[in-house]
């Protein structure tokens, strides 16, 4: 019908929004933990190079942020922003000879300035990545229970509909059916009222035949009665014999 034929239609378009939203979720789900695995990479190698800012260390820290930066996109302030480039612009100083040794652990303090704050940043980005991913997955998991109770209720309607459509279905039938068994024994009636009939009026006219068969034989033995005894009476005239007691 064309109510179960509408559920129908709506229960595809309704998948098909369903397909369509759980794919973006797996794709912002995939690029949040991809982001948060790298910050977790990344502030386990700055707290490493901490005080190693001329080996190789610094330089892997700074690609782990990089990184980082190019995953984070649009989720970041200019500021934040700002602080992981200027991080990134940092360039490591080699260890001076030990008259000079002053300035260099100067250097070392500003540089353990800097990591502090990128990695006080990267924690607060982490912890803001990992809230989001468990809404996520919160809202994705409410949207599928949503949309499976939905269905549910579809396959429930479209079950209940497609039941009634073969109740009528089958009581139309059986209507049919005893409709043309009562228009067969009617014309069955019919006939054997033409034939009672007929043989009514058959049997009428035999009748009406035999009635008239007897008056004219009753009449003409009434006339033979009478002319037998007026020739019995004629007789007697005759030869003078008494035909009377």
């Amino acid at each position: 019908t064309d109510e179960i034929a509408e559920l129908g239609a709506a229960g595809e378009k309704a998948q098909a929004e369903r397909d369509e939203a759980a794919a973006l979720y797996k794709e912002n789900s995939d690029a949040h933990t991809a982001t948060i695995a790298a910050i977790a990479q990344a502030t386990a190698a700055l707290e490493k190079s901490r005080t190693e800012t001329d080996s190789p260390t610094l330089n892997l820290s700074q690609q782990k942020v990089r990184k980082v930066l190019e995953l984070l996109g649009m989720h970041v302030t200019e500021s934040q922003r700002g602080t992981l480039e200027v991080f990134l612009a940092y360039e490591p100083k080699e260890r001076p000879d030990t008259k000079a040794a002053g300035d260099y652990e100067g250097h070392v303090k500003k540089y353990s300035f800097k990591s502090d704050s990128v990695i006080e940043l990267l924690k607060e980005l982490q912890l803001k990545f990992e809230d989001e991913l468990t809404e996520m997955n919160t809202e994705e998991t409410n949207a599928i229970n949503a949309h499976q109770l939905a269905q549910k209720a579809r396959d429930q309607a479209t079950s209940a509909k497609q039941a009634s459509h073969d109740e009528k279905a089958k009581t139309k039938g059986e209507t049919e059916g005893a409709l043309a068994t009562a228009q067969a024994d009617l014309q069955s009636t019919q006939q054997d009222l033409e034939a009672d009939t007929g043989s009514l009026d058959s049997t009428t006219k035999a009748c009406d035949v035999k009635k008239a068969e007897w008056a004219q034989r009753s009449e003409v033995r009434e006339n033979e009665r009478k002319a037998i005894a007026a020739a019995i009476e004629i007789l007697a005239k005759a030869t003078g014999v008494r035909t009377e007691a």
